[in-house]
């Protein structure tokens, strides 16, 4: 009876290190995952004019309009909020 208890309270840490293990590399392999790839812009409108122009945003939708749309992943670098914002 006494080595069943010897068991028990080295099964137990084990266990835990093992979810605590298996729990990190889940987590690493996500975030290397999702890294996102090197941005290399072909379009000068892109370049010349700001995200919030009209000429920007017409050609943002015709770019976006001429793409297979299951193909198609962005990131955002930041984020902001209008004045007017909800």
């Amino acid at each position: 009876m006494g080595n069943n208890n010897f068991v028990l309270i080295y099964t137990i840490p084990m266990t835990k290190n093992l979810i605590k293990a298996l729990t990190v590399f889940y987590l690493l392999t996500f975030i290397v995952s999702c890294d996102r790839p090197a941005c290399n812009n072909t379009n000068s409108i892109f370049d010349k004019y700001s995200p919030e122009t009209k000429i920007y945003k017409d050609e943002l939708v015709k770019q976006l309009s001429n793409i297979d749309k299951s193909r198609l992943s962005y990131w955002m670098d930041s984020y902001q909020e209008d004045k007017n914002s909800q």
